[in-house]
């Protein structure tokens, strides 16, 4: 009888399982995750642990979880603890090999992109039709990014088209992402405005780095091409395809931190770096959420399209004449005044509309961020300083930071008058 009784409390206890499992979740859709994953979900794994590595390399790491025959407690914990110091030392190993692969690719891009820039100047005159940084986008896009792509693959595990794959997530989750990308730019843009306003009442000269506008249909159609499409497709197949996927197995918010630091870094400018930073960021956790690089390649592109949106409505009007102070205000045909004028107000719109997904989403779906931890038995400290103890890396960061400086905080026209 008591079997029977037991046996009836299990079956009930299963029923109240079964009916919390088709219990319907009764909240709006907006507060509903878009996708839930497995805590240990990770969609670039190719398999391969720290623990297998170390294994292929030390085949005597290992041996076992539980004590050998004849293994005294003393003894056993002494083995595992040699075990344990040597897993976390072909981590540190792996993850500073790591970075001084992402710094080598990192340099050749610079070398290439500038060598190409210095080579242009002295080389080209299309006498205005074309100007030089059009050429250099161009050639930045068209040759030099493909270049950089296949070499940084080569040899690697995660091939470039296997990170197009068809996306884990809903088309919600995409578009919330998107509007969220859209907002949180102009959002910290807008307060790193107000910062440099500041540093600059302390007598700190901060470089204006308003550009003019392209001159020339011909001009406007290459900016679309590089700002709409090749920049969010080389940039994101570069730093969260080859690169993060190269340090998910580090942790997935140490992969995500230190690619969006090294992404906000290479604008090399300070109007750029703080929401760059912010971008890669929001883009790192879109491709590991998503296990594809499309919805961060969508996010990208939607940023970047509707900066060149704002920028096609006052191609139609004076704007590089009051930049250029040749006029006092802006004028132009009223369609253009008019779109700009709304494209510019519903900037606020989406700066809000991010405030509030984003805060409904840490709220509601705060799960939603747990995301694989890694297995390389590192400390958070132990990971930053691996990867950016290495030579390679502080190299790159030493040549990024003179040229943040020389394009942000350092008069150069100023300068070669004095010279002069």
């Amino acid at each position: 009888m008591d079997n029977n009784f037991g046996q009836d409390k299990k079956n009930d206890t299963d029923n109240e399982n079964d009916f919390d499992k088709d219990k319907k979740d009764e909240r709006p859709w907006f507060l509903k995750p878009s996708v839930v994953v497995n805590k240990e979900y990770n969609p670039y794994r190719d398999g391969e642990t720290v623990f297998e590595e170390t294994i292929k390399k030390i085949p005597g790491a290992f041996i076992g979880s539980a004590p050998l025959p004849n293994e005294s407690r003393e003894s056993f914990y002494y083995r595992k603890n040699i075990e344990m110091n040597i897993a976390r030392t072909e981590a540190q190993k792996g993850l500073r090999r790591s970075s001084c692969y992402i710094a080598v690719i990192i340099l050749l891009y610079l070398f290439l992109t500038n060598f190409i820039a210095l080579l242009t100047v002295f080389s080209f005159d299309l006498n205005g039709y074309i100007n030089v940084d059009t050429v250099v986008t161009i050639i930045q896009y068209v040759f030099i990014a493909p270049a950089v792509i296949i070499i940084a693959n080569i040899g690697q595990k995660h091939k470039v088209f296997n990170l197009f794959k068809k996306p884990e997530v809903s088309g919600f989750f995409i578009f919330k992402w998107c509007v969220i990308s859209i907002g949180a730019t102009y959002l910290v843009s807008f307060v790193g405005d107000i910062i440099f306003e500041v540093i600059q009442l302390f007598g700190i000269y901060v470089n204006d780095l308003v550009s003019p506008l392209p001159s020339t249909p011909t001009n406007l159609l290459i900016y679309f091409f590089a700002v709409v499409i090749g920049a969010p497709l080389f940039e994101e197949i570069l730093f969260r395809g080859i690169f993060l996927t190269h340090h998910l197995k580090y942790g997935s918010w140490h992969a995500i931190t230190v690619t969006g630091l090294l992404f906000g870094l290479l604008h090399q400018n300070h109007q750029q770096i703080i929401y760059a930073t912010a971008l890669g960021l929001l883009f790192g956790y879109i491709a590991v959420k998503s296990g594809s690089l499309i919805p961060s390649i969508v996010a990208h592109m939607s940023v970047n399209l509707y900066s060149f949106l704002i920028t096609l409505s006052l191609y139609f009007t004076n704007y590089n004449d009051v930049l250029e102070g040749n006029a006092y205000s802006i004028d132009g045909p009223v369609a253009a005044l008019l779109i700009s004028g709304i494209l510019n107000s519903l900037v606020y719109l989406l700066m809000l509309a991010a405030i509030v997904l984003f805060v409904l989403e840490i709220v509601f779906n705060k799960k939603e961020f747990v995301l694989p931890k890694g297995d390389s038995f590192l400390t958070s400290a132990e990971k930053r300083t691996a990867f950016f103890g290495s030579v390679a890396m502080i190299i790159v960061l030493v040549l990024l930071g003179i040229s943040i400086m020389l394009n942000s905080f350092i008069d150069i026209e100023a300068i070669l008058q004095m010279i002069t």
